[in-house]
């Protein structure tokens, strides 16, 4: 039988567990930044398509373990909240930092190779 603060470890860990699919959902986006262009193309929307399936099989995949591991896949309100929770948390703290940086290291990289393709002529 659980008790109330083996919910609350149960829910904590659910947090950190959102995080991390928080993580684990800015990564698909870097690939996704990286190979989608704009305008998309149709070969473009497959391959989003793709990554979006993929993100969402692996985060099934591993939210089902987690609770497997944790509790003998008993889904329960409180630990689908903490998920929530912690990818919030993740999306508006150090997933903005993550996301700031990848768009200046991009924005870095393409006047890098702007400037080596003009030195090139």
């Amino acid at each position: 039988m659980t008790t109330t603060l083996n919910q609350w470890a149960e829910f904590l860990l659910a947090l950190s567990f959102g995080a991390v699919l928080g993580g684990w959902y800015d990564l698909f986006f870097v690939l996704r930044t990286l190979f989608v262009r704009r305008p998309a193309s149709t070969p473009g929307l497959l391959l989003c398509a793709a990554l979006d399936l993929l993100f969402w099989l692996t985060a099934a995949a591993g939210a089902a373990l987690f609770l497997l591991r944790l509790n003998g896949l008993c889904v329960r309100f409180f630990l689908l909240l903490g998920f929530a929770c912690g990818f919030a948390a993740w999306r508006f703290s150090a997933g903005a930092l993550f996301r700031r940086l990848f768009f200046a290291l991009k924005r870095l990289c393409t006047r890098l190779y702007g400037g080596l393709k003009k030195l090139a002529r």
